[in-house]
């Protein structure tokens, strides 16, 4: 209600007595007052200004913490038990714990804790309440903002988590799926987090086979991009597009309006967002822990595709015999470029049958984005048919692979250069 409200963001007086020695103290518990407010501005304004505060948990350097702020922010400009029941029921919420009390860890932790921090860590379990509450709200920046929360604590000070940590990725994977685009985005944020650590990628390696199903569907392009790229390569051909030039006595109006078209092409998207937390996490797990997931998926969505999937929240099921669909395939031959770092030794056995599906993808592709992708991943791969073919590494050094003749990869390196030059 409104008097409830208006008595909840009134400030105390100066002569009011504050319980508590510490500003916290008062803060914490007012904020999470607000967070089950009716007003959904208010509740994002409180879980936003909340977030200020998480960033208080990291009791390192200063520097370390801008470090730390800055990677949290910037990567969109970047041992615990698994009960597969429980994942399997594809709860959209986290708060099956809500009712749980509030683990002995935390009390612990705030007799370690510094003063400044002592509150948010006493009211960390009913934060995580509340977030868990929050969890289904149909407003998307409250989700936001939620998925925003929980992927600072993992990335200050994850062990807060680990209570409830088969709840919080069973969300985030749902996250994933998320109709806002944002929240996808953020949640991908928060499983870059849990790569920090030995741990923490032990006690992710039980979700990975969703989470990787999760973010090669997360890979097709949206109408919109592919409507501002056709438009952007159709101007450029023609050499319609507009190109400004500003004087050195340019006025300032106009430079931000040329900084502002320059962040515009540059927009960071879900696709993007997805492709790089693929390539991470192929970097960052075995090859084989990634490829026995991943190329099922890949091998159907080149294969096959699927028409009905993109009105569909879940990526095109294994059984399905829809006609194909090239904005499918073309996402799955993305996701082959983003395995091609981190799991590049482990695809050598493949290259005899990838060769010949990249040259007759690029014959054959009707869609112009199908070719540049296909380019695209065969420059991702050719410096491994070259050492192939050469049997020196990049380091200097004699290679060891054998998986086939140096010949043989010398044929199917100029065949991918011939194909690449002739488009």
């Amino acid at each position: 209600s409104a008097s409830k409200l208006a008595h909840a963001v009134q400030p105390a007086s100066p002569a009011e007595d504050i319980p508590g020695s510490r500003p916290l103290d008062y803060l914490v518990p007012k904020l999470l007052e607000l967070l089950s407010v009716p007003e959904p501005t208010i509740r994002v304004r409180a879980l936003q200004a909340y977030n200020c505060l998480l960033y208080l948990l990291d009791t390192s350097s200063s520097s370390t913490t801008n470090n730390k702020k800055a990677a949290i922010s910037g990567l969109r400009s970047r041992n615990t038990s698994m009960d597969s029941e429980r994942l399997s029921s594809e709860r959209n919420s986290f708060s099956g714990y809500a009712t749980s009390p509030p683990p002995s860890s935390l009390y612990a932790l705030t007799n370690n804790s510094s003063a400044n921090i002592a509150a948010l860590i006493i009211h960390m379990h009913t934060f995580i309440q509340q977030l868990g509450a929050l969890s289904q709200d149909t407003n998307g920046e409250v989700r936001k903002t939620i998925v925003m929360s929980i992927t600072i604590i993992a990335f200050f000070h994850v062990s807060l988590l680990e209570p409830f940590f088969v709840d919080i990725c069973t969300f985030m994977l749902n996250a994933l799926y998320d109709a806002e685009e944002s929240v996808a985005i953020e949640s991908c944020e928060y499983w870059h987090a849990l790569l920090a650590t030995a741990d923490t990628r032990r006690a992710m390696q039980p979700f990975l086979p969703k989470l990787i199903e999760a973010l090669i569907a997360r890979l097709r392009l949206s109408e919109e991009q592919l409507e501002y790229e056709r438009r952007v390569e159709d101007e450029e051909h023609r050499g319609t597009k507009a190109v400004s030039f500003h004087s050195y006595r340019a006025s300032r109006r106009r430079q931000y309006a040329a900084k502002a078209e320059e962040e515009a092409s540059s927009t960071w998207t879900l696709r993007k967002q997805a492709a790089l937390t693929l390539d991470t996490f192929a970097k960052a797990y075995a090859a084989g822990d990634i490829l026995r997931h991943a190329l099922p998926i890949i091998q159907h969505y080149l294969s096959a595709g699927n028409t009905h999937w993109p009105g569909s929240q879940r990526p095109p099921d294994a059984s399905s015999s829809a006609s194909p669909d090239p904005f499918v395939q073309e996402s799955g031959m993305l996701a082959l470029g983003c395995l091609s770092q981190g799991c590049l030794p482990a695809m050598m056995m493949h290259m005899p049958q990838l060769v010949p599906l990249w040259c007759s993808s690029m014959d054959a592709a009707a869609l112009p984005e199908m070719r540049a992708i296909v380019c695209w991943v065969i420059s991702r791969y050719c410096p491994l048919l070259e050492q192939a073919a050469t049997g020196i590494t990049s380091d200097g050094t004699l290679s060891t692979e054998t998986w086939f003749t140096p010949a043989q990869a010398q044929e199917m390196y100029l065949m991918c250069v011939n194909h690449v030059l002739q488009r």
